[in-house]
């Protein structure tokens, strides 16, 4: 296990994209962590948090995505997710968090879908 999880931060337009790269755990998370609250605590955030280097995340990083959607949604905006790699698609879809979060191919379309 990676002792921590790489986070760059990226603003795009009306939007921020937050790359994250390494393996999602208890004990990785709390930078990524950081980063998506501070985020989702502006006015109206539009959050991307791509995935594509990410190739586990445990139940922590899970909590972690449902925190930071819920309180993007309570100040107006949104998370969404790119780049989903399939392990971490599958856990996204035995806990039905697919329902809350939308999956999108890249970080463009992420930025672009309507609705």
């Amino acid at each position: 296990m990676s002792d921590k999880i790489d986070v760059a931060v990226r603003r795009v337009g009306d939007h921020t994209v937050v790359v994250a790269s390494g393996s999602i755990y208890f004990d990785t998370h709390a930078a990524l962590k950081e980063t998506l609250l501070a985020l989702a605590g502006e006015d109206k955030p539009r959050i991307i948090l791509d995935l594509s280097g990410v190739d586990l995340c445990d139940s922590s990083g899970l909590n972690m995505m449902a925190q930071t959607h819920l309180t993007a949604t309570r100040n107006g905006g949104w998370l969404r997710l790119a780049g989903v790699q399939p392990i971490v698609r599958q856990v996204l879809e035995a806990t039905h968090l697919t329902h809350m979060l939308p999956i999108y191919e890249t970080a463009e379309q992420a930025a672009y879908a309507t609705g």
